[in-house]
């Protein structure tokens, strides 16, 4: 969906340096018959290694609102030390998101998007910020 680049090198032509990713829609299961797919803790605690890797700390999970819950209840069970060491992570239904997504000023240095929403997602970013053309 994006650029890649060294951490801090967003280019020449601006833009925002950030991560955005999502889980495969075969690691995502509903809990009850009827309610949201939702992602395994160990995927969403991968994805959160790999921005923590790069040195980003404030991270969004994006998501539906019927998702939000099972989703922190995941983390929380999976790594109930996941937020030391200055990780500010917001999981948040995309009603919530689509403020801070449409201001060209996203608050987050990365976003991890649930499988339906990545596409939304990244056409608002795209909407409101600097995408630079490829070189």
């Amino acid at each position: 969906y994006g650029l890649d680049h060294p951490r801090g090198a967003a280019g020449r032509h601006g833009g925002l340096d950030l991560m955005l990713a999502s889980p495969h829609p075969a690691r995502c299961t509903a809990a009850a018959p009827g309610e949201v797919p939702a992602p395994d803790a160990d995927v969403l605690l991968a994805m959160i290694a790999a921005a923590r890797a790069e040195g980003r700390t404030r991270i969004a999970v994006v998501c539906h609102a019927r998702q939000r819950n099972a989703i922190a209840c995941g983390l929380l069970a999976a790594q109930h030390r996941l937020t030391r060491d200055g990780l500010e992570l917001d999981i948040l239904p995309i009603e919530d998101a689509l403020v801070p997504l449409i201001s060209g000023t996203v608050p987050w240095e990365a976003i991890i998007a649930m499988p339906d929403l990545r596409g939304p997602v990244f056409a608002l970013l795209t909407q409101t910020t600097v995408v630079p053309p490829v070189d």
